[in-house]
């Protein structure tokens, strides 16, 4: 006599349309890997130098375009540090969560082109002014990213809590400050208006209230985090 086959345990499984992010994960960290190396091919070796002295001028003329190759790839390394640390909270997703999740890597992709503007023309205020509104607009992306999943209990845990869903937004949000200051800047001063973008890099390196109440709640010292560490920077 056939033995019925066990019926399956339907309970266990995740709601209709609610997946893992494995593959999400997997694709947003090979845009960036490819972001992050296409910035540095903008600098460019010093060619046809015929003495010491000329190396030495055309490495004096290098170095503004170092600076906004370093500034840019930080700053995308810290978006990338940013949804890493938000995907561990947010543990499946929808439809409409992986269309906003492909805005906010089509935001990251486009990054090489304000970052090349900078690097080649180091002194104009258009590049500066392309960029700001490009890091604005990847942080908006992320930040909608967040508000989608945080409205949706079935898509994150449950460390998820008000207070860690507001002080996320205001962690993103603040970011943005900076980038409009440097708009507002550069009708004034170039330097000045990149001094904005390092500044917001300082933002993620000095301790807030996001890496405190992630500490307070998990009982651990803030010493022994970095701010890669923190799990929503």
């Amino acid at each position: 006599m056939e033995r019925p086959h066990p019926r399956p345990n339907l309970a266990s499984r995740p709601s209709a349309g609610i997946l893992g992010n494995e593959r999400m994960s997997a694709l947003s960290d090979g845009i960036f890997a490819i972001v992050l190396t296409l910035l540095v091919l903008e600098v460019k070796v010093p060619e046809a130098v015929k003495s010491a002295e000329e190396l030495n001028l055309a490495l004096s003329e290098i170095w503004p375009k170092v600076l906004g190759y370093v500034i840019s790839f930080v700053v995308i390394g810290l978006y990338w540090i940013i949804q890493h640390n938000i995907f561990q909270y947010i543990k499946r997703h929808d439809r409409p969560l992986l269309w906003l999740n492909l805005v906010f890597l089509m935001c990251v992709a486009s990054m090489p082109f304000p970052s090349g503007l900078i690097v080649r023309y180091p002194d104009a205020q258009a590049p500066v002014i392309i960029m700001a509104a490009g890091f604005i607009t990847t942080g908006l992306a992320l930040d909608l990213v967040w508000w989608y999943a945080s409205t949706h209990q079935r898509l994150v845990d449950q460390r998820v809590t008000p207070t860690l869903i507001k002080l996320v937004h205001q962690r993103l949000l603040g970011d943005l400050i900076f980038h409009l200051a440097a708009i507002g800047l550069s009708f004034v001063s170039v330097p000045l208006a990149k001094l904005m973008f390092v500044l917001s890099v300082g933002l993620y390196i000095l301790p807030s209230r996001l890496s405190a109440y992630h500490h307070q709640q998990t009982g651990t010292s803030g010493n022994a985090h970095s701010a890669g560490d923190e799990p929503a920077e």
